[in-house]
């Protein structure tokens, strides 16, 4: 009997793919989630009970890890808040005279 071949894979030295950045991050595990939902659905449609609820947690323990580094990037975020863009509009609230005739 002659023994099967064996396969070589070869994996790069780097990823080809760049990482994740925080906000996508968030947003693929929202998706996931939603497909997870999408899942528990259809197990629900299946009268598959114990795979609905597997499914169901699962979506909201991804929805809460979305939730958790939403908040963490909220902590550190050095992107400061979009200045008015009106000179005159902002001179105008900082002296209380905004919207009065």
């Amino acid at each position: 009997m002659s023994a099967s071949p064996v396969q070589t894979v070869f994996l790069p030295d780097r990823p080809t793919t760049p990482p994740l950045t925080g906000r996508d991050t968030i947003r693929a595990k929202r998706a996931m989630a939603s497909y997870m939902d999408s899942l528990a659905e259809q197990a629900g449609f299946a009268g598959r009970t114990a795979a609905e609820r597997l499914w169901r947690n699962a979506a909201a323990d991804k929805r809460h890890e979305a939730e958790q580094m939403e908040r963490a990037a909220q902590g550190r975020s050095i992107i400061p808040d979009a200045p008015n863009a009106n000179p005159v509009l902002a001179l105008l609230a900082r002296h209380g005279r905004l919207g009065r005739s």
